[in-house]
């Protein structure tokens, strides 16, 4: 009983600090909305950031927090968090325009590699959702898939039957199929693939040290991919195939 009593008590204690820390993050969200409004944005961006520490990620709390480095002239760190926003949102037509706007201010323009229809369609088909977009399409088929069983099971006439029958296997392949695409989504968005130059010029070494051959130097808001990591350096490639290594400190991984 006084187990019961304890486990009781500690359920009760944890989620009264549950909804105390969101009620705590929602008015942080608000009081940083009302800083950008006035135009205080050093205070917005510190109110955005607290929301960020304490563990809690939206799209609406990166695009405003882009939003807030924007005005505040910190170009490179509003495309990180604008870039971070359409990881989780990446059909926000308001995202997109911002983050395209925030980009025209960049000194380095790449051209990326020409690439083959067949990849450039599977980017844009998996990007068309985010990972909660992709899991939710797999909780839904897989509802349909045991709607389906029952269908099969209990009906007893052939049509309906074979109708139970095909969409059993169609939906539970759908599901299987947006489980390991948003499996995929979420791996390769918890691996910092991306990153942002975020130092005024970053020069990009043919090896992990102060003494390597100088390649090119980069601009704070360059995008670029992650290859590897050694000590302090990180080797990035490039949109055109250009590789070096670069300070990890000059980076914000997307």
């Amino acid at each position: 009983m006084k187990k019961f009593i304890l486990t009781f008590f500690l359920s009760v204690f944890f989620a009264v600090a549950l909804i105390a820390g969101e009620d705590g993050n929602n008015t942080l969200f608000v009081q940083g909305n009302t800083f950008y409004a006035e135009q205080k944005y050093d205070d917005a961006i510190a109110a955005y950031e607290k929301v960020i520490s304490n563990g809690l990620l939206s799209p609406e709390l990166f695009f405003n927090l882009g939003n807030a480095y924007y005005k505040n002239g910190k170009n490179a760190l509003a495309i990180l968090n604008y870039e971070k926003a359409k990881e989780l949102s990446p059909l926000d037509e308001d995202i997109t325009f911002n983050l395209k706007q925030a980009n025209s201010r960049i000194v380095d323009k790449i051209d990326a590699l020409p690439t083959l229809f067949i990849h450039e369609w599977k980017n844009s088909f998996l990007s068309s959702f985010s990972e909660t977009g992709w899991s939710v399409l797999c909780i839904i088929a897989f509802i349909l898939f045991a709607f389906s069983i029952g269908l099969y099971i209990a009906s007893g006439k052939v049509i309906l039957k074979q109708i139970g029958f095909w969409s059993t296997l169609l939906f539970f392949a759908a599901g299987i199929s947006f489980y390991f695409v948003a499996k995929n989504i979420y791996k390769t968005a918890s691996e910092d693939k991306e990153a942002i130059i975020l130092s005024s010029t970053a020069t990009v070494k043919g090896s992990p040290s102060e003494q390597g051959t100088k390649l090119f130097i980069l601009h704070e808001g360059a995008k670029v991919k992650i290859e590897s990591k050694e000590n302090n350096w990180t080797e990035i490639k490039l949109a055109n195939g250009n590789v070096g290594w670069v300070p990890s400190s000059s980076l914000g991984a997307i």
